[in-house]
């Protein structure tokens, strides 16, 4: 068990198979000494009668059963959670430490030996003495736009538990998310619902980044949350079943709303009880020069999001950030020597000030944790780094949920919109502008449709003289169709029918059909077979759908790597990509390393693109070759 805990990838998961494990050694240090004293009795000469020894093995298995389950259901509070994990980190330092030595006493050794999957945050935050720096790219982030109002925070995790200078989630209960099963019940379901694609850049993922109010993921998932009335959820994390292999990329579902400060005021500060139970704790021994801080920043706000606000703009106008932090003199409270005297930190320290001013005033807060939003690549496509690694408190508004707040002065300050319907001069004289242009051209839409009317009778798509025209139009639109599925520019689409229906759409199809005793048609029995193909395996079905492009019908017989040797015959510039698009696949069909979904994808997608340049440089050749004998007949004759 030390070494699983040491090692293991997957340890935050393991808890059940930790429970069997403490039952079966119970019941077998049981059976033990039943067996030592049964040989004691035996040499004293007392009988055993055959009921009693049944009975004996029931009450120790019921002993054991009912030893472990007493100790899993028995709550733990964060002081004794912090005891036990020191006296653990002391108990397994020599074990951690032999690790290190000998782990570096074969670092020469290990060649391409994959790197544990990342946690990003653990089930405690101090308040630490650096702030994240680095380069390292840990994710790519496809998002909605955010069209001007607010911007994105990643959470990895949040806490609502202070003490002894840390952090922790307590009073937190777990369940097991299954993508086509479960769906995030929230308990202030406001806002649109936006989906969103993360993909893992630079090591595997142990945990999900999402957005704020997450409501679904595609990976299989532990989810801790907190529990709110009529089985709704206040998410915490997401704990990945599996790692999240790099270059996999997953998606989340997430409601996005941004509220105007008249929405903030107006929410009003009746909290309700699950709230107030889990996010107003504050130290026993918090000072009191703290609380009488909190209320000298906030003595002319009138509402709850003012005060917030008033706090949030203390910290930014008083405290300098400072990416390390020295550690306060003996016997000093960190948070109290960094508002009073030190007044430099970075966003760990500003965060949980900020949450503990507004615990004292009485408003629910909580510390959460992950990243900025990143730096904007590409149309709606955000870059996340290791030194946009974040903490930021959020506030609780009753009927809106829980709101960002951003008081580190290293990051720009949130801008919020006064109301949904404030608009400024200029852009209340564009909108006029606008909308008396549309109702210009609508009006001339409206004339030239009555001037075709009276002069032609009739639309021209409704003549029987256009039917040509109408045909030629409708094959364009046909073969437009046909080629854009073929480059995968409906997959996006593709993937949210399969979401909607929880299963593909030619699946769902082909099984309604059959439900109903008919015979589905052949062109869907293919479609739905490769949509049911995983997704490595689909994507080396390019190879295969090549080769009918250039001509070639592969017999049903041809392996995997004999399909990829007879196209990169006919498409050597692309070989590579073939092989890697092959090797990924080989890897997937036939060892315990499953293939790489990325490379497989960057593969199909050049494969495809030159795929389809050759066959059209073939079938123009055709064309070519058939006008040139066509003219040259014309001739002779």
């Amino acid at each position: 068990m030390l070494v699983v805990q040491l090692y293991d990838p997957g340890r935050g998961s393991n808890n059940t198979f930790l429970v069997i494990y403490f039952f079966l050694s119970l019941l077998l240090l049981g059976r033990l000494t039943f067996v030592q004293k049964r040989v004691f009795w035996k040499e004293k000469r007392l009988s055993l009668l055959n009921e009693a020894k049944i009975d004996l093995n029931i009450t120790l298995v019921l002993a054991a059963f009912a030893a472990v389950l007493l100790a899993w259901i028995t709550p733990t509070s964060v002081q004794s959670f912090y005891n036990i994990k020191t006296a653990w980190e002391d108990l397994t330092q020599p074990l951690r430490d032999w690790r290190d030595d000998l782990g570096n006493a074969v670092a020469g050794l290990e060649g391409g030996v994959k790197a544990s999957p990342v946690y990003f945050f653990g089930d405690a935050l101090a308040l630490g003495n650096q702030a994240a720096q680095g380069e390292t790219t840990y994710l790519r982030v496809q998002a909605p736009p955010t069209e001007g109002k607010g911007r994105y925070y990643w959470r990895v995790r949040s806490y609502n538990y202070f003490l002894d200078d840390q952090w922790y989630a307590e009073n937190v209960s777990s369940m097991d998310f299954v993508p086509d099963k479960v769906l995030v019940s929230l308990a202030d379901p406001v806002g649109q619902t936006g989906e969103f694609t993360f993909t893992a850049v630079s090591a595997d993922l142990a945990v999900l980044v999402t957005p704020a109010r997450p409501v679904w993921v595609s990976h299989p998932a532990r989810l801790f949350f907190v529990q709110a009335p009529q089985e709704d959820m206040d998410p915490i994390q997401f704990q990945a079943e599996s790692p999240v292999l790099l270059g996999e990329p997953y998606d989340v579902r997430a409601k996005i709303y941004d509220p105007t400060i008249a929405q903030l005021r107006s929410a009003g500060e009746t909290y309700p009880d699950w709230v107030t139970a889990h996010y107003l704790q504050l130290p026993d021994d918090l000072s009191p020069e703290i609380t009488a801080l909190a209320g000298q920043i906030t003595a002319q706000a009138e509402t709850a999001y003012d005060r917030a606000e008033a706090v949030t703009a203390y910290l930014r106008d008083t405290i300098t950030y400072a990416s390390t932090v020295e550690s306060p003199p003996e016997g000093r409270d960190p948070l109290e020597w960094f508002l009073l005297e030190a007044r430099s930190g970075f966003c760990n320290y500003y965060a949980t000030a900020e949450v503990i001013l507004l615990r004292a005033l009485g408003i629910p807060a909580r510390m959460a944790v992950g990243f900025t939003q990143g730096e904007l690549d590409e149309a709606d496509t955000y870059v996340v780094r290791q030194r946009d690694a974040h903490a930021w408190p959020e506030v609780y508004f009753p009927g809106l949920g829980w709101v960002e707040f951003e008081p580190t002065g290293s990051q720009a300050p949130l801008v919020r919109l006064p109301d949904e319907t404030a608009l400024s001069s200029e852009e209340q004289e564009e909108e006029a502008e606008s909308n008396a242009e549309l109702s210009r051209r609508d009006e001339m839409d409206q004339e030239s449709a009555g001037l075709v009317e009276e002069e032609q009778g009739e639309p021209w798509w409704g003549r029987p003289a256009n039917f040509f025209l109408r045909l030629a139009f409708l094959y364009f639109l046909s073969a437009v169709l046909f080629w854009m599925v073929s480059i995968g520019r409906f997959d996006p689409l593709l993937k949210a029918d399969r979401r909607a229906w929880r299963q593909p759409l030619p699946v769902f199809l082909k099984r309604f059909l059959e439900k109903r005793s008919m015979t589905p048609p052949g062109w869907l029995l293919r479609w739905a077979h490769q949509a049911e193909l995983n997704p490595i395996a689909r994507s080396f079905t390019i190879v295969y759908q090549s080769l009918h492009w250039l001509g070639r019908k592969p017999s049903p017989a041809l392996t995997p790597a004999e399909a990829a040797v007879e196209l990169s015959a006919l498409l050597p510039e692309v070989s590579a990509q073939i092989y890697t698009l092959s090797d990924e696949y080989q890897h997937h069909l036939y060892s315990q390393r499953y293939g790489t979904l990325y490379l497989a994808r960057r593969a199909v997608k050049t494969i495809r693109k030159e795929a389809l340049r050759a066959a059209f440089r073939q079938r123009w050749k055709a064309f070519r070759e058939l006008l040139r004998s066509g003219s040259g007949k014309k001739d002779l004759g």
